[in-house]
């Protein structure tokens, strides 16, 4: 559910966000302004590029939007503006009036409600209305990723560590664009379906010797596992908003995701949470540079990760091999720590005792 704003058709109306329709139309009004030439009318324009792709944007919808024709294009419209425009504001320290990016308090929650699944617009109505009113080298998908890249609470691999992909990155819509610019990996060489598979946690690695450590750099999917038991992840900050950009990120792959297909952020999610079950867990994953958060106590960075992992559907898992090789160092080491744990408590008894 939206905290402030609505973007598209499942939550307009609501009393709750009506507060920040004025702020749509102004902005709207801001960017026609700015972009009219005298003499032309690039409203009429707008509507006419929004009423020829409506049927393509009603498809993109999981269920029919029950507006008229006339209602759904107004709706697209507004909101479509609206968004081009904030998206060519950018920047915070640029616009200290502006209410929305000027307003440290209401800003957090319109980047929440951005990468919310259920407020979302189409990327077709996104792109026909940004080539009426700002035809330019720059694309649409480019000048959207570079706004969401600027804010840290969105960015949980970090601005540099996240090495998110601009290059092509297409989207249906601007959740979906920013996953793409995420996770765009090649696919798997073979087309064999990777079965979906567990591994001990961090606590139990470590234990059978399994040392971590980072990388400095790279996509959030650079997770490797080596023989001589070292497993290295690129770190990972959480924050406020983080909880609610993955599960989007995952409820729309799980929404899109055909017969095959590798969902890249629940595979992510399914692995991270094997590998974290506890605040214990937090803590290591801490002192080796690979967790940061900000969030109130280590606990609740374990139960963010057990509830992304839970209950998600997972046809082509990405980690398979590299779970093979987890699970196969953990079974022929395990023996031996717990060997030796059992070895050192013997004796400490056998000291306790010949003191006595």
């Amino acid at each position: 559910m939206p905290e402030v704003i609505s973007i598209g058709p499942f939550h307009h109306g609501e009393a709750s966000l009506a507060t920040m329709e004025d702020h749509k139309l102004s902005y709207a009004r801001a960017l026609l302004s700015r972009t009219t030439p005298r003499g032309t009318n690039k409203l009429e324009e707008c509507v006419a590029c929004v009423k020829k792709n409506e049927g393509e944007a009603r498809k993109c919808y999981s269920e029919p939007i029950m507006l008229t024709s006339d209602e759904f294009v107004e709706r697209m419209l507004i909101d479509g503006l609206f968004m081009i425009e904030l998206l060519l504001r950018k920047d915070p320290k640029d616009n200290e009036n502006d209410p929305i990016l000027g307003n440290i308090w209401v800003l957090p929650s319109v980047l929440r409600d951005l990468v919310l699944l259920e407020n979302q617009l189409p990327m077709v109505v996104l792109n026909c209305l940004f080539k009426v009113l700002a035809p330019r080298r720059e694309y649409m998908n480019s000048i959207a990723l570079q706004f969401f890249r600027q804010f840290e609470q969105l960015m949980p691999w970090g601005k540099d560590g996240c090495r998110m992909n601009f290059s092509g990155c297409e989207g249906t819509h601007l959740l979906d664009l920013l996953g793409n610019a995420f996770y765009r990996l090649p696919e798997a060489g073979n087309k064999r379906i990777n079965l979906l598979k567990s591994i001990p946690s961090v606590t139990e690695l470590k234990r059978a010797g399994v040392k971590f450590a980072s990388y400095t750099s790279g996509s959030f999917m650079n997770i490797s596992f080596f023989s001589d038991g070292f497993m290295r992840i690129t770190p990972l900050v959480i924050y406020d908003q983080t909880e609610t950009l993955l599960r989007n990120l995952i409820a729309n792959e799980q929404c899109c995701a055909a017969a095959g297909h590798v969902t890249y952020m629940t595979c992510y999610a399914v692995l991270m949470s094997n590998l974290i079950k506890s605040a214990q867990d937090v803590r290591i994953l801490s002192k080796e540079g690979i967790l940061k958060h900000h969030l109130s106590d280590d606990k609740v960075v374990a139960a963010l990760f057990n509830k992304l992992g839970s209950e998600v559907n997972v046809v082509n898992f990405y980690f398979s091999e590299l779970c093979d090789a987890v699970n196969a160092y953990y079974e022929t080491h395990r023996w031996g720590a717990t060997g030796f744990l059992s070895m050192l408590s013997q004796l400490k008894c056998s000291l306790r005792t010949g003191r006595n």
